[in-house]
């Protein structure tokens, strides 16, 4: 976003079309964030259901 307000002259336009593509990389982030906390779950569900212990225990 900041690329487009370094150069002198920038206008209102300019301004929302930064905004505009941040907000759409932040919304990929959101959904690739939930999408790999469902995934996870999921993995994990079925570790446990074949009897795996994760992260297993380190007895030292």
């Amino acid at each position: 976003m900041a690329i487009f307000l370094i150069f002198p002259g920038y206008t209102v336009d300019d301004v929302l079309i930064a905004a505009g593509i941040w907000l759409a990389f932040f919304t990929l982030y959101l959904v690739g964030l939930c999408v790999s906390r469902y995934r996870r779950a999921k993995h994990l569900a079925r570790l446990a259901a074949a009897g795996v212990e994760w992260p297993p225990r380190v007895d030292a």
